[in-house]
């Protein structure tokens, strides 16, 4: 029903804002232990980490839903 669907958007956006957090978190680490450019080291962990959480989204729980 429409709660189902309301609490996996609600774990959709939850697991992708972690994923963004992660993506931040480890941005700032290589901008301040690399030479890497702080805001390619940025963009491409927020990036990296948001698809993934996605991803894994995807796997782990939309498949795993009834049809």
């Amino acid at each position: 029903g429409a709660t189902a669907n309301n609490g996996n958007n609600t774990m959709r956006i939850g697991i992708f804002l972690i994923g963004i957090a992660l993506g931040i978190l480890t941005g700032n680490i290589l901008a301040e232990t690399t030479t890497l450019m702080e805001e390619v080291a940025y963009f491409s962990m927020i990036f990296l980490f948001g698809g993934a959480s996605l991803v894994i989204y995807y796997v782990m729980i939309e498949k795993k839903l009834p049809k």
